[in-house]
């Protein structure tokens, strides 16, 4: 799998996102191709890879605009370079894409130039190892400390049913001028509106899942956004409300629930971040894009044949 995807990029000119037999398909968020590459170098793979080439795909992923990013690379890589984050307001001169899901493709982006560091560090490629890295951090301009949710916890349609959280500080919508807006974090959940959050051109700006959801989903750097919940009972307590049936989306619905579960990991604990480890634990569980998916579930539907 891993040489069929180097060689896709070989002919091609770009890592696959959402490849389905022989056709392309709708990229969900970032270039996640990215992770299993990278994930792949980590965990020793080289028999027949030509990973020079490899390296190469991922960094075009992370540097150069795809025309049409609906399919494949990044989209507005621009603002990615020079805001930090992807706006929710954006407009891309050099590509094709939905402009939505701001939110979701920018953590999505932190953590494929997370994996991207990585594997440049184990390359020995240095600069390129401590560009990434930093570059990882940009989901933390997602995040608005003064953002709270109110929760419909018994189904009624009375709005004096709603009941506050108790919490506040989610991942919500910024603009390119730098102050955000708001999406309630419950939307995209059971709880309000759960099918509005699709490749869909009026979509909002987390994809099938809700902030509730995405606010967890930095398993490169759990150390850096548990204090930024309150702190590990705070967070714990947090994270326990996010998986109330009515609040979190089902696992088929919520592609990045089981990296958030490794949350619970190292709430409970003191500790540093641990990159070495985080992007063993964490990549394999992390669901990737359907091409991926595809690609272990129906092996002999994504085979590409090339000369």
């Amino acid at each position: 799998m891993v040489r069929s995807l180097i060689d896709i990029y070989r002919h091609e000119g770009k890592l696959p996102d959402c490849r389905m037999s022989l056709c392309q398909g709708f990229t969900q968020g970032g270039s996640n191709a990215d992770n299993l590459l990278a994930d792949s170098y980590l965990k020793g793979l080289r028999d027949g890879i030509d990973w020079e080439t490899g390296y190469e795909a991922v960094i075009s992923d992370a540097e150069e605009q795809s025309e049409i990013w609906t399919v494949q690379g990044r989209g507005g890589l621009d603002s990615w370079k020079t805001l930090g984050y992807i706006p929710t307001d954006d407009f891309d001169p050099h590509g094709v894409g939905l402009f939505t899901r701001s939110i979701s493709r920018t953590i999505e982006y932190s953590y494929n130039d997370f994996c991207i560091a990585e594997m440049a560090l184990e390359m020995n490629k240095t600069d390129d190892a401590e560009k990434y890295l930093e570059r990882s951090g940009n989901w933390v301009n997602m995040f608005d400390p003064d953002s709270r949710s109110l929760l419909n916890l018994t189904g009624s349609s009375d709005p004096a049913a709603l009941v506050d959280s108790g919490f506040q500080g989610f991942l919500q919508p910024r603009y390119a001028n730098g102050t955000f807006g708001y999406q309630d974090p419950s939307i995209c959940t059971f709880l309000y509106n759960f099918t509005s959050c699709y490749l869909n051109a009026n979509g909002h700006e987390t994809y099938e899942g809700g902030a509730w959801l995405y606010t967890f989903y930095v398993p490169h750097n759990q150390a850096g956004l548990i204090p930024m919940l309150g702190g590990p009972r705070s967070s714990l307590v947090d994270y326990s409300i996010s998986m109330i049936p009515r609040v979190s989306s089902t696992l088929e619905m919520s592609s990045p629930i089981s990296s958030s579960s490794y949350s619970t990991l190292q709430a409970g604990q003191d500790c540093p971040r641990k990159r070495r480890t985080s992007i063993y634990r964490v990549v394999s569980m992390t669901p990737l894009a359907a091409s991926l998916e595809t690609m272990t579930q129906e092996p002999w539907g994504a085979l590409l044949l090339l000369p």
